[in-house]
C-alpha cells in the first residue's frame, strides 16, 4: 500500500497582479472549499482543518488549489508536490506562468 501523500497547509502568493484562489480541504466527512482574494504581491496561508472521527481527529487533506491571478485561471494538485504528508506546500501564483513551487516541508 502507498504511504498518504497531502499537505495539511497550503501558502500562496500573488504575483503579477490580485489573485482570486480556492483552496480545496477532503475528509471522510466530505469536502470543503474555502476561496481568498489577495492582492499583488500578498501571501495566505490555508490553515489546517481536522474533523471529529469520535474518539479521534483526522487532519483534512487539501487536494488541490484553483482560480485566477489577473484574470487568467490556473488549476493545481496539490499531491503531485507531496512525498508523504507536508507539514506545508507554497506556491507563487503568475498571470503567464501559472503556478511555481516554492518550497515544501
Amino acid at each position: 500500500m502507498l504511504p498518504p501523500k497531502y499537505t495539511k497547509t497550503v501558502t500562496v502568493v500573488a504575483n503579477g497582479g490580485s489573485a482570486k484562489v480556492t483552496a480545496k480541504y477532503s475528509g471522510s466527512q466530505g469536502e470543503e472549499e474555502v476561496t481568498v482574494d489577495l492582492n499583488q504581491d500578498q501571501t495566505h496561508t490555508f490553515p489546517e482543518k481536522s474533523e471529529d472521527m469520535g474518539t479521534w481527529t483526522a487532519v483534512k487533506k487539501i487536494t488541490h488549489i484553483h482560480g485566477n491571478v489577473a484574470g487568467n485561471p490556473f488549476t493545481q494538485s496539490i499531491e503531485e508536490h507531496c512525498d508523504g504528508v507536508q507539514g506545508n506546500v507554497h506556491y507563487s501564483l503568475h498571470p503567464q506562468e501559472g503556478v511555481k513551487l516554492l518550497a515544501k516541508n
